[in-house]
């Protein structure tokens, strides 16, 4: 296969080729999970995406990366048999470590914004008032049904909290799940990045929202 997932031209992040496992036939995941040995691997990215305008915020935000389950700390893209048990699809992988690919896009998506100047990825480089901690809970292709194309399915939990008090001040879970239309590398790679482009709609307007009402209260 040869097709790719389109990236918009401000993407930084940019299509490579890797080294690595090839495909092996498995019958209950339609023929796409396999176990590594030498092939060419197809790298796919993500896409940051373009919240809705709103007021400015005066206050400023550092994003902290995911915290992230061993099974998707990692550049493979992960998938779910209908029995339960997770594998990875030997021939396609992330265009880097999933937990830093997505808040490097989560970033770009609050920047899109247009409403909030002061982003960092710590608090080492911002003199942050808030900071972002969030969990990937699910990021997968789960086959329900052999034969069947895949669900895709992205869970994101996320908590906002208050610096330098360190205090919680709202917390929430995103999930979205996308059926891929096919059962194909680019299909359900493109059907992960749709269900993580909705969460980062809802999640962005969320945070800004929540530090907003929390920052005016205080002053």
């Amino acid at each position: 296969m040869t097709d790719r997932l389109p990236v918009r031209p401000q993407r930084r992040l940019l299509f490579r080729s890797l080294a690595a496992a090839p495909l092996l036939l498995l019958a209950g995941c339609g023929g796409l999970v396999g176990r590594d040995r030498d092939s060419d691997r197809q790298v796919f990215a993500l896409n940051d995406v373009q919240p809705p305008t709103g007021t400015p915020v005066s206050w400023q935000l550092a994003i902290d990366e995911p915290a992230t389950p061993a099974m998707l700390n990692r550049a493979r893209i992960a998938l779910q048999r209908a029995d339960g048990q997770f594998d990875y699809f030997a021939d396609a992988s992330w265009s880097d470590r999933l937990p830093s690919l997505a808040r490097l896009v989560l970033i770009q998506s609050f920047s899109n914004s247009g409403r909030i100047l002061g982003l960092a990825e710590d608090t080492l480089t911002l003199r942050a008032d808030y900071q972002l901690r969030s969990s990937l809970r699910a990021f997968q292709a789960h086959y329900r049904q052999q034969g069947e194309p895949p669900e895709a399915v992205v869970a994101v939990g996320v908590q906002l909290v208050r610096l330098p008090e360190r205090v919680a001040v709202d917390a929430r879970v995103f999930e979205r799940r996308r059926p891929a239309q096919r059962d194909s590398l680019s299909a359900i790679a493109g059907a992960l990045d749709a269900a993580f482009s909705e969460v980062q709609q809802e999640l962005v307007g969320w945070a800004l929202t929540s530090g907003s009402r929390d920052y005016a209260s205080r002053r």
